[in-house]
């Protein structure tokens, strides 16, 4: 993850694929290919897919010699006038023009390739986004049994499907469960609770400290490709697949402990919706992990209560018992009992 809380885009690997650490005598040197910047459960790692959907339709390539002449590869919508914001600088660009061509059934379709305007050059280095409009819808799934999209209108009249379709991705956790400690999918041998990972030392607080548990989960997620005739529709899930692949280490650099390309399921005309939607769906393994924090608090003092003998009591009458009265971070039920031995000396118990 960047130093703005963005993620990485798919083609800076190399750059992100270690982070210098201070050495034993402080050289630097490079971490593992494997070690992870941070854990993520599952319902942060969507949120990555959310972005990084954002992202790969967005990721450009500009002309060598028109600078403002650019290429959105994975784009899913071009058009004369749309407009793109610039994620580092904040301009937005315009875009003049975009280039189609014919097919041999003289058929037109677009290149990708567009011509901006801005306030300065689209470098490849500065991330383009495509407004809301503009790019695919994606949300978690409704429950299976919804109604028909419906809407007040001006009237307050009530009108069935007044919009005109956006293709839309839709996720859901279909499967959820403890993980799998023998390294396969759902396997025998889990991790049924939260075991512990390590502390944190409070640099503020010496009194106390951050103790860190963890717990495995492996998931099933479906993805649902939304579309409106069956080309659309296999174009956009092979679109999903191939995205899915390009990002998969950004996902796993940010903490998601494996995913797997796990089925592929019936193909479908739906009625959830509309009944003129035609969607694919296909499901993927996560492995993720949820992360607990306890505050722990140190012993920080101790009182000690002492009874002379001066008046010729007897021992069994200056024997006490105190409760341990809940200084311990964790109450230890220990009871303290306080008792006069026959040289007339207090001895303090455990």
């Amino acid at each position: 993850m960047r130093k703005d809380g963005t993620l990485e885009s798919w083609d800076e690997k190399k750059i992100f694929e270690y982070i210098n650490e201070p050495g034993p005598k402080g050289t630097m040197y490079e971490t593992s290919k494997q070690k992870r910047i941070a854990s993520a459960d599952i319902d942060v790692a969507v949120g990555y897919i959310d972005e990084c959907l954002q992202d790969n339709q967005g990721w450009h390539r500009q002309d060598i010699v028109d600078p403002y002449k650019v290429t959105f590869p994975y784009a899913t919508k071009l058009y004369k006038g749309q407009e793109i914001d610039c994620l580092d600088t904040k301009a937005v660009f315009t875009v003049l023009w975009v280039e189609e061509k014919v097919k041999r059934d003289n058929t037109k379709y677009k290149t990708g390739t567009v011509r901006l305007s801005g306030p300065h050059e689209p470098y490849e280095y500065v991330r383009l986004r495509m407004r809301a409009e503009d790019r695919l819808v994606f949300r978690k799934a409704f429950p299976k049994t919804m109604s028909p999209a419906y809407e007040f209108n001006e009237d307050s009249q009530l009108v069935k499907n007044p919009r005109s379709w956006t293709d839309t991705i839709t996720y859901l956790v279909s499967r959820r469960m403890p993980g799998s400690q023998s390294g396969t999918p759902f396997g025998n041998k889990k991790e049924i609770k939260a075991r512990y990972r390590e502390e944190i030392e409070q640099a503020e607080d010496k009194t106390r400290y951050m103790t860190i548990e963890g717990q495995w989960f492996d998931n099933i997620v479906t993805f649902e490709v939304w579309s409106e005739t069956n080309n659309r529709a296999d174009a956009l899930l092979h679109y999903f697949e191939d995205f899915m692949d390009r990002y998969t280490w950004v996902f796993k650099w940010n903490g998601v402990q494996e995913i797997l390309y796990w089925q592929r399921n019936e193909d479908g005309l739906t009625t959830r919706w509309r009944n003129d939607i035609v969607h694919r769906s296909v499901e993927y393994f996560f492995r993720s992990e949820k992360i607990r924090l306890h505050e722990v608090r140190r012993l920080v003092h101790a009182a000690l209560t002492v009874d002379v003998a001066s008046r010729g009591e007897v021992a069994n009458d200056l024997i006490t018992q105190v409760i341990d009265p809940g200084l311990w971070p964790i109450p230890s039920g220990v009871i303290r009992v306080e008792v006069v031995d026959n040289t007339g000396e207090l001895i303090i118990q455990y």
